[in-house]
């Protein structure tokens, strides 16, 4: 920050898309974000975001994201989904969080995985199990 004069934050992508120990897809991909975002530094092109879209890198105008105030139905129904291969200690904090604000927890069973992230079998399950509770 003191080189640049800009505020900087480090985030592990990994961590916050999927709330687990990062991949070799997640480095991959947080690799190209860095190094995109590292081309545009050096291009002298400041104000905007590394995005992914269309399955190519591209710039994102800061001014199109940032302070943008996205509001959310206050009768909104609200959903936590929880990985069950999460620790206990993250299932049992998301559980007890959810209870004091009353919000819905799934808590997602036998979830088929390839290369760490959920198979078509994977993903079939999931929206049964969303959708058994939607149901309700």
């Amino acid at each position: 920050a003191k080189k640049t004069g800009r505020e900087v934050r480090v985030t592990v992508p990994g961590h916050v898309q999927r709330g687990g120990a990062p991949v070799a897809y997640d480095r991959v991909f947080a690799s190209r974000l860095g190094a995109e975002a590292g081309n545009l530094i050096l291009k002298g092109e400041y104000g905007f975001m590394v995005g992914y879209k269309n399955r190519e890198m591209v710039k994102v105008p800061l001014a199109e994201v940032a302070g943008k105030l996205k509001t959310v139905d206050p009768k909104a129904r609200i959903i936590n989904i929880c990985n069950s291969e999460l620790s206990t200690d993250i299932t049992e904090t998301q559980a007890e969080v959810c209870r004091h604000f009353g919000i819905e927890n799934i808590q997602l069973q036998n979830i088929e995985k390839q290369w760490g992230h959920p198979s078509i079998a994977g993903m079939k399950a999931i929206a049964e199990q969303v959708l058994k509770v939607l149901k309700k």
